[in-house]
């Protein structure tokens, strides 16, 4: 008796119990984890099987899919998914990742890309969310080059190739740590601001989407736009300050009624500095151009090295239209290569 009310004698009782308790609740997890990546498989090759790999071109296949996604109350989204999981995956994995984790690497078309996140998660345990942030950034991050790189194919010596966007496109995004009401995306404004918005027709299939919005009774609204993401990021803007000729801080109209005070950089040139008797004339260039405009449109590049956003600049001292400037204003950086006011920017 003596023995069992001993306190050395009940930590090792209880020390063995709890060791239970974690095995068991790790069994369990562990067990649920190929349960669920196990049966999202399943329902792949069932789905994938029977149309030879004939997926995307089969009208029989969406019609199926449709009755299905009514039959079993679930978004169509769903069986595409799973189908493309078996697709990817023709062997089921036998990673210790979870089925979070493939339902982000069935994002990545390209096979090697998507091998090389999958061995990143592996390598540093990484949860689904930190995965879905490392891909989302990476597709970002290309879409980008591959933009700078067709400006840069377009243009001549001495001349700046530039696309001219619409105004009010934004980007709707997935992002898991930030949940949405059915039918609510999340809008990625630029400069980094997201806004939840209500879209009565919206199914999230976690990729980025272009939208457009547009005024109604009560208020505004977005709907699905034409898939150019070159025309993203330009908004209508007032000068608030002129730095110098190249760099400018504006008062940006990012829609939705929001407002954002920016400092941009203007893309692919590089005027003389403010101290210098061309910098000070390139400068008082621009404040003569602007104090007879009431507002300019600009359309926004990824950030440079000082953390600026770079920007083409357009304007026109008779259209008052911000979307007619967009498309057929004067090109404030080619005006002033042209004018000797600045040179081609040359990275360093």
């Amino acid at each position: 008796m003596t023995k069992i009310l001993s306190n050395h004698f009940y930590r090792e009782i209880l020390t063995k119990i709890q060791q239970q308790i974690l095995e068991g609740k790790r069994n369990i997890e562990e067990s649920y984890r190929l349960q669920v990546l196990q049966t999202h498989w399943n329902i792949g090759k069932i789905l994938e099987e029977p149309f030879a790999g004939d997926f995307e071109n089969s009208s029989e296949r969406a019609r199926m899919i449709e009755r299905l996604s009514k039959d079993l109350e679930r978004p169509t989204s769903f069986f595409y998914d799973l189908s493309k999981f078996y697709r990817f995956y023709p062997s089921l994995p036998t990673t210790p990742l979870t089925w979070s984790h493939y339902s982000d690497l069935i994002r990545v078309d390209d096979a090697r890309q998507r091998q090389r996140f999958e061995q990143q998660a592996i390598r540093e345990g990484l949860s689904s969310q930190k995965l879905y942030q490392l891909i989302f950034m990476d597709k970002i991050t290309q879409e980008k080059k591959k933009e700078a790189g067709q400006l840069t194919a377009l243009a001549k010596p001495g001349e700046l190739a530039c696309v001219r966007g619409k105004l009010y496109r934004y980007r709707c995004l997935f992002r898991k740590d930030i949940s949405c009401q059915p039918r609510q995306a999340l809008v990625d404004m630029g400069f980094g601001i997201l806004r939840k918005v209500d879209i009565p027709d919206w199914q999230t299939n976690r990729s980025p989407v272009p939208v457009t919005s547009y005024k109604d009774k009560e208020g505004y609204s977005i709907r699905r736009a034409t898939k150019h993401p070159e025309y993203l990021y330009t908004y209508k803007a007032t000068i608030v300050k002129i730095v110098d000729a190249d760099t400018l801080v504006l008062y940006v109209d990012l829609g939705f009624d929001s407002w954002i005070e920016q400092k941009l950089r203007l893309r692919g040139i590089d005027a003389p500095e403010v101290s210098t008797v061309l910098g000070m004339a390139a400068k008082e260039y621009v404040q003569e151009i602007f104090n007879k405009v009431d507002c300019v449109v600009c359309k926004t590049y990824r950030e440079d090295k000082y953390g600026r956003y770079l920007a083409d600049i357009f304007y026109s001292l008779t259209e008052k239209d911000p979307e007619i400037v967009a498309q057929q204003g004067t090109y404030l950086n080619q005006e002033l290569l042209e004018r000797g006011y600045a040179k081609l920017y040359e990275e360093e």
